[in-house]
């Protein structure tokens, strides 16, 4: 007979982290929603494969031992929303900087 355990260490709405201990390998059947875009899951912080069971649940092999189980939201779509917003902030700056850079050399030109 094997004991094993699998606890919810912490909850966040985009980050869910499970501590478990085995002595022999288990599947895990997590109550959460299935989703197959977007969540990523990680064992001991290496990414590790999770497929979905009962229709509608997730679950995932564990390694026997004591292991930190961490899923992530982390969709393609935020990340690509992310960088853009983050290039576009940078040519705001930089037209800034133009601007500032251009009245400031007209008005040296009017002094002179």
């Amino acid at each position: 007979m094997t004991s094993a355990s699998i606890k919810l260490s912490s909850y966040k709405a985009n980050e869910l982290r499970y501590v478990s201990n085995s002595s022999t390998e288990q599947l895990a059947v997590f109550s959460e929603i299935y989703y197959k875009d977007g969540w990523n899951a990680y064992i001991d912080s290496i990414p590790a494969p999770h497929i979905r069971v009962d229709y509608v649940l997730r679950a995932m092999q564990i390694p026997a031992g004591k292991h930190i189980i961490v899923y992530k939201f982390e969709p393609e779509v935020y990340k690509m929303g992310e960088r853009i917003s983050y290039a576009m902030s940078a040519l705001l700056l930089i037209s800034v900087i133009i601007s500032a850079g251009v009245e400031i050399g007209k008005k040296i030109k009017k002094s002179e």
